[in-house]
């Protein structure tokens, strides 16, 4: 599986998690997934690696990945930044980050 599709995965068992009232799972994937938001460079014009269909408060998140780095857009968030998630870092902390389902 690619890594902007893992993280694609872990976004909706995250978005999930949240719907199931999962709190400790919740609060720690968005904890560890928020330390990656910052301005980041406009979103590509390419189609995205993968979509988070139920995530960005319903508007999706479009997860696009480059030689190091997963980049995610939340729909209508342009001015807002993205995800900016180190594929080494995605890697090296899969098991902190897996979502129960």
């Amino acid at each position: 599986m690619s890594p902007a599709r893992q993280l694609a995965c872990l976004y909706d068992q995250y978005v999930s998690a949240v719907r199931q009232g999962d709190e400790g799972t919740a609060t720690a994937f968005a904890a560890w997934l928020g330390e990656f938001w910052d301005a980041g460079p406009a979103e590509p014009r390419t189609p995205p690696g993968a979509i988070s269909l139920l995530g960005g408060i319903g508007r999706g998140v479009r997860w696009y990945q480059t030689e190091t780095t997963v980049l995610g857009y939340v729909r209508g968030w342009t001015r807002r930044g993205c995800y900016q998630v180190p594929i080494a870092e995605l890697g090296s902390n899969a098991d902190r980050v897996i979502v129960a389902a």
